[in-house]
């Protein structure tokens, strides 16, 4: 069992909170993988609610928690569960796309879908 994962320091140069999520993955990962199933849940869970909390509904740190977790809710044959997840991360990359978080060259750019322009 991990405890005191909100203890854990922060590699340098990065934000806290989002060293904080990182080690919740990282965590529930290895809890997975050694049959914790129940523990590894609750732990990405705690992960996704606090990089909502940080980053929005659709932050990109939010997608790559959903993704790990739609990857931990597969593996265990729960492909039900996984499936609105998915919803959501395709939220996220429309959210990249659509709003211009796109970014070439240290620019900002917007793309927009079905833009006969762009074709």
């Amino acid at each position: 069992m991990i405890e005191n994962i909100d203890m854990i320091e922060p590699e340098a140069g990065t934000n806290t909170q989002t060293a904080v999520i990182e080690t919740r993955l990282r965590a529930a990962k290895k809890l997975a993988a050694g049959g914790d199933v129940e523990q590894a849940e609750r732990i990405f869970l705690q992960a996704l609610k606090q990089a909502e909390s940080v980053c929005g509904e659709t932050g990109a740190l939010t997608g790559m928690v959903l993704i790990d977790l739609v990857a931990f809710y597969e593996s265990q044959g729960r492909a039900d569960e996984a499936k609105p997840l998915w919803d959501r991360v395709r939220l996220v990359l429309l959210a990249y796309v659509v709003e211009g978080k796109v970014s070439r060259n240290g620019r900002r750019d917007h793309v927009l879908l079905n833009d006969s322009a762009n074709e």
